[in-house]
């Protein structure tokens, strides 16, 4: 299940809004309602949240869809992996969506860094958010 602080959070972060004021001016949505819905204090109205999604310029569908780190994540879990690759994705899974996305950049930038078979988990990581990308 979606957890819609979460999403909200996550796709904020992907189209590069830099806070919450911001895709609260850009859906025209009070503060104090987006607020309290990322405090999960409350649910938003239907109107409320696709006025959120037209902001973040995703279609309501989109925004309640399993995110494309999520799906890296379990196919990462299908693949031989060392133990200290196996402890490195049980951390990633336990972050936050938007924690995640930020080890994952970090990861990306040191990618000339790593061992050979490092770099191979890497680059099927990569392939797969390419294709999953170019589903969407």
């Amino acid at each position: 299940m979606i957890n819609i602080p979460e999403r909200i959070k996550e796709l904020t972060f992907e189209k590069g809004l830099n806070s919450i004021n911001e895709l609260s001016r850009k859906a025209d949505v009070p503060q104090s309602t987006l607020a309290t819905i990322m405090r999960g204090q409350t649910s938003p109205r239907a109107d409320t949240l696709n006025r959120i999604c037209q902001a973040l310029e995703v279609s309501m569908s989109e925004f309640f869809t399993e995110t494309s780190l999520t799906k890296i994540i379990e196919h990462a879990e299908a693949m031989p992996l060392s133990e200290e690759q196996q402890v490195a994705l049980k951390t990633l899974k336990n972050m936050s969506t938007a924690e995640q996305q930020q080890r994952f950049i970090k990861i990306l930038n040191k990618l000339p860094k790593l061992s050979p078979s490092d770099l191979e988990a890497s680059l099927k990581f990569i392939d797969y958010l390419h294709a999953s990308r170019q589903k969407s």
